[in-house]
């Protein structure tokens, strides 16, 4: 029944949808030659007849039925409902594409920079771009331009992830050059195995510190109602989700005959403090496989990474490998790269400290692979288990925790965290990833894969037949970056050296007759004459030259790569019109043009207009 409104029938609506069936059924009844169609139609639908009859045999104003009218209108409500020919299929014009062109080049370099890009930025360059092209038009750069230039531009808002203050594009090159130092070390005399080298998997180590909270799980976040304006998670103290201890975490490589981790050093914990009123009691209550250290800071300085060695790793390293030598691979904090840490570590472990690369530590380091991440993991598990019991939670819940009742706590999850993660986790995957598990025939290089690179290539030095070794009374002492680095230049220097002396002695003297190739420059190219007035550095990748080869002369090519360390000895890569990627040393006194120019001469190009 229609609705009464103020003593008179409410006017009822349908939508084209109801109109268009109501049509159907009268268009059956119809064929069907039903007596009186329509008021058969208005009985069963509830339709007033005199709609139905207006609905299928009148037209409107402009002479249109209303019946095309009802199907073409309910074709276009469901095609709306399906999303189809209307917002989804809907193209955006940009008003100004020239300007949003140069302002998404202007985006792209920026960030390839690591600089931050905000709504700011985008409209106030916006309208700088836009007054320039298109001087006559005014713009104003409103939040829903951004959005739609943002769309348009494929672009979006991202969180940070990486938080380092350099790119990855630009650490690959100290990381080759970090893996290389490392290769060459483990390929030193003596090697003790085929492919692991002078450092079998075993003895090798890592060490760093992670920071440990109190409260350690996410107590930002829980299940609360819709429009609940305040959500409040109960804690037991102000602050305890910030770094209450260190953890002090080494790990080593390999597996044992079932394919499971190998023992591991045992974890260490700093509490702030100095220690010295700690009772007994409490002490006694730690757990039994965690070693407690006190600093003002809970921070490792020296005197604590002095005394974490002497307690903790020294004794470990002399109980579980028996005096072969091992590698301790660490980052480059204050406290592990001074003279008292490292020469400890070597006369009383017979242990080599190897500092990681510096700013690169998250690629570098097997912890920051991913152990420290999984080692807090277990600790907020294991604190959760505690609090599985009733009575705990109320303790948690009361704050009736002691500053010592935290430490003991802390002390028994973080041990049965990290034995926890240690029968879990592939510590060995972390020592691949990092390239702390290189090996000197290769193996396994295809399983470093630094964060954020798609597809990392080893680029492997030559490694010199005369090894490394340095023994003195017996005892084989390590040999330093430096003096690695010196026998390793100095010897491909004198290779490279003898291989073109002989190159430029086996000529003969009608070898231009043989195919010698002449001084020649690409057509679209000219010869700078003049020498370069700075050293080589890395603005001449990129730049194109021509370098005379003992052999087959002068050949056209581009400067791919700068080693600013002079890596191996060489200092570019250049890369030749037939594919080849060849290393090179480019020294301002061999720049030279012409058939009469030595072995390794080179000359710069500049493309001719």
């Amino acid at each position: 029944m229609p609705s009464l409104a103020k003593g008179a029938l409410k006017r009822v609506r349908y939508d084209n949808v109801e109109k268009a069936a109501a049509l159907r059924f009268y268009d059956e009844c119809v064929q069907s030659h039903m007596p009186s169609p329509g008021e058969h139609v208005a009985k069963m639908t509830g339709i007033p007849f005199q709609n139905i009859y207006r609905w299928a045999n009148s037209a409107n104003n402009q002479g249109e039925r209303f019946r095309e009218a009802i199907f073409a209108a309910e074709s276009d409500a469901r095609l709306k409902n399906l999303k189809v020919g209307f917002t989804a299929l809907k193209v955006d014009k940009a008003r100004f594409p020239k300007a949003e062109k140069q302002l998404k080049a202007e985006i792209k370099e920026r960030r390839a920079r690591g600089r931050k890009v905000g709504a700011r930025f985008i409209s106030v360059r916006g309208k700088h771009l836009v007054k320039l092209h298109y001087p006559s038009k005014d713009f104003v750069a409103s939040k829903c331009w951004r959005k739609n230039f943002l769309r348009r531009a494929d672009l979006t808002v991202r969180k940070r992830t990486h938080k380092k203050s350099h790119s990855y594009a630009s650490m690959l090159p100290a990381f080759q050059k970090s893996l290389q130092e490392i290769l060459r070390l483990v390929s030193s005399a003596p090697r003790r195995h085929r492919s692991q080298g002078r450092f079998l998997f075993k003895n090798r180590l890592n060490v760093d510190q992670v920071p440990l909270p109190f409260v350690v799980g996410d107590y930002e976040h829980t299940i609360e109602e819709k429009g609940a304006q305040n959500v409040w998670i109960r804690q037991p103290g102000s602050g305890l989700e910030k770094r209450q201890a260190t953890l002090q975490i080494a790990i080593r490589a390999g597996k044992d005959a079932e394919g499971n981790n190998l023992s591991q050093p045992p974890i260490a914990i700093l509490f702030r403090g100095t220690g010295k009123r700690i009772p007994e009691s409490e002490r006694a209550a730690y757990h039994p496989d965690v070693h407690v250290y006190f600093q003002k800071c809970a921070w490792v300085d020296r005197e604590v990474a002095v005394r974490w060695l002497e307690g903790t790793m020294i004794p470990w390293i002399n109980e579980n490998l028996q005096g072969e030598e091992s590698i301790f691979f660490a980052d480059n904090l204050d406290a592990q790269i001074q003279p008292e840490y490292t020469s400890l570590l070597k006369s009383k472990a017979n242990s080599i400290s190897w500092s990681l690369l510096k700013d690169g530590t998250h690629w570098a380091q097997p912890i920051d692979q991913g152990m420290g991440r999984e080692v807090k993991r277990d600790v907020d598990y294991m604190q959760n288990e505690w609090l599985e019991i009733p009575e705990n939670l109320e303790r948690w819940e009361s704050n009736n925790l002691t500053a010592s009742d935290r430490r003991i706590l802390m002390t028994w999850w973080a041990g049965d965290g990290y034995k926890r993660a240690c029968g879990r986790v592939n510590i060995d995957r972390y020592f691949e990833k990092s390239g702390c598990k290189i090996t000197v025939t290769g193996d396994g290089d295809g399983n470093i894969n630094p964060e954020g690179i798609e597809t990392f290539v080893f680029d492997r030095p030559v490694i010199p037949s005369v090894l490394v070794e340095t023994p003195s009374q017996g005892v084989l002492q390590a040999a330093s970056h430096e003096q690695i680095e010196a026998e390793v230049q100095e010897r491909e220097i004198q290779m490279q050296q003898e291989e073109d002396e002989e190159e430029f002695e086996g000529e003969d003297e009608d070898s231009e007759d043989e195919g010698e190739q002449k001084w020649f420059v690409p057509a679209q190219y000219s010869a700078i004459k003049e020498t370069p007035d700075c050293e080589v550095s890395a603005a001449f990748v990129g730049k194109h030259l021509v370098f005379k080869f003992g052999t087959v002369g002068w050949c056209h090519g581009w400067v791919t790569k700068f080693y600013p360390a002079h890596r191996r000895g060489y200092n570019v890569e250049i890369a030749y019109d037939d594919g080849d990627r060849r290393d090179h040393i480019l020294h301002l006194d061999k720049y030279a043009l012409g058939d009469t120019a030595c072995v390794g001469s080179w000359c710069l190009l500049k493309a001719v207009v």
